[in-house]
């Protein structure tokens, strides 16, 4: 069993670069795996602001119409008021 140096060059450069390749795809596959959980953060936080964007659209809406009644109990306050006034000075 006589090898030829250059066969055995060749089939170490082989392994070597079989090595690497399988080396790189494992490289690879580790690093999308941490972007596919970095991207999972990611949706999950803009889930939550739509959510959070709906819920103050809500409590605007909620503060307008509370405003609105504020405004008209004091409409009517002041309107009695002034009827209770045009009484007494009668």
């Amino acid at each position: 069993m006589n090898y030829d140096i250059n066969t055995i060059i060749s089939l170490f450069s082989a392994i070597v670069s079989l090595a690497s390749f399988f080396g790189l795809f494992y490289k690879m596959k580790y690093q999308l795996e941490q972007l596919e959980k970095k991207q999972d953060k990611h949706n999950s936080v803009i889930e939550r602001m739509q959510t959070i964007e709906i819920a103050i659209n809500t409590l605007d809406i909620r503060q307008k119409n509370i405003l609105a009644e504020i405004e008209e109990l004091k409409g009517e306050k002041n309107g009695r008021e002034i009827n209770t006034r045009a009484v007494e000075g009668s």
